[in-house]
C-alpha cells in the first residue's frame, strides 16, 4: 500500500530574517537543480545495492544543503519518504525515489513562488 504524499510546507518568514539580510535573495541555478536530481538517483542506487541505510541518509542530508535552506525545510520531507523503500516488495525504490525529486520540485516551486529564493 502507497503512503499518502506529504506536502513540503515552506516557512521562510521565521528563517528569513535570521539567515540572511531582507536584500539578500539565494540562488538555486538549474545547474544546481539538476544535479541534486542525479545525485538522489544515484544515491538512492547505492542505498539499494548495499542496503546502508545510515550512509543513505547522510547523503541525502548532504544533498539537502545544496539547496537554499533545504537542510531545515526539504530534509524532514525527504526523511519521510525514505520510509517508502522496504527492501522486499518491488517497486518501493522507485516510489521513493519519485516521491524524493516531487518532493524537490515541489518545494522550489513553492520557495520561488514565495520569493524565499531565485531559480536561474
Amino acid at each position: 500500500m502507497r503512503k499518502p504524499r506529504r506536502q513540503t510546507q515552506l516557512q521562510v518568514e521565521s528563517l528569513e530574517a535570521k539567515a540572511a539580510p531582507s536584500s539578500f535573495v539565494p540562488v538555486l541555478t538549474n545547474n544546481t537543480f539538476n544535479s541534486v536530481m542525479q545525485q538522489l538517483n544515484q544515491a538512492a542506487g547505492n542505498y539499494f545495492k548495499t542496503q546502508n541505510a545510515s550512509q543513505f541518509a547522510a547523503r541525502v542530508s548532504q544533498l539537502s544543503t545544496r539547496i537554499p535552506f533545504g537542510h531545515a525545510q526539504l530534509l524532514p520531507t525527504w526523511q519521510e519518504n525514505e520510509t517508502i523503500y522496504t527492501g522486499v516488495r518491488d517497486g518501493s525504490g522507485a516510489a521513493m525515489v519519485q516521491e524524493m525529486q516531487q518532493s524537490l520540485i515541489v518545494y522550489v516551486r513553492a520557495g520561488v513562488h514565495s520569493g524565499a529564493f531565485r531559480f536561474q
